[in-house]
């Protein structure tokens, strides 16, 4: 399964991030799981997509969660060298909160959602795509996500009908957007699928 435009018609980026990410969720999943586990995944099978990602294990209480791996774009602004370790560490703001959003929403329908629109970060409008997709450890509960995020800054000249706040009208068309899970298939299918989006990102 490649994310579409059909699929996929929140306003702003390109989906080639979305796609080889999902890409490697596959390929942690394997041919007989109907989602990977969260040691199923590692960062640096990701390559320099990973600076735009996130790991993180569920808690009973979602802003207590862990963030287990988290790219370097998605990291907080600060000098020190510790990195926060719960999602409650990030602001409403930050743009690892952007990226999770949706996570009651992924809970709920025990599928990938992939959404995108308008935010503000550092100050100033951004469009972005997310998409955030579901693991277990038991391949029954939820217990962690993988997400990314792509933006770029908003042009008020060019882009200026696509910026607006991001209000729950608007979180209601983000809930339009989530996504059958593919069925398992052959791991050396997604692999040359991933290697395929790596070698030519003009590839939808």
């Amino acid at each position: 399964m490649i994310l579409s435009e059909k699929s996929l018609s929140a306003p702003v980026l390109d989906r080639r991030l979305s796609n080889r990410v999902l890409a490697r969720w596959m390929i942690a999943r394997g041919d007989r799981r109907v989602y990977p586990s969260r040691s199923h995944i590692d960062p640096r099978d990701f390559g320099k997509d990973w600076v735009n990602c996130v790991l993180i294990q569920l808690g009973k209480d979602i802003d207590r969660s862990r963030i287990l791996a988290v790219g370097q774009n998605l990291r907080l602004d600060t000098r020190s060298p510790i990195i926060p370790t719960r999602l409650s560490d990030y602001g409403e703001s930050s743009l690892l909160r952007l990226t999770v959003t949706e996570i009651p929403t992924l809970i709920e329908q025990r599928k990938l959602i992939s959404f995108g629109g308008s935010a503000a970060h550092k100050g100033r409008p951004i469009l972005y795509r997310s998409i955030i997709l579901p693991l277990s450890d038991n391949d029954k509960q939820i217990d962690g996500v993988l997400g990314a995020i792509n933006f770029r800054e908003a042009d008020p000249v060019r882009d200026g009908d696509k910026i607006e706040p991001l209000t729950i009208e608007m979180l209601g068309l983000v809930r339009s957007l989530s996504c059958m899970l593919p069925p398992p298939g052959d791991r050396a299918q997604y692999q040359r699928r991933w290697e395929a989006l790596t070698r030519n990102p003009t590839l939808a």
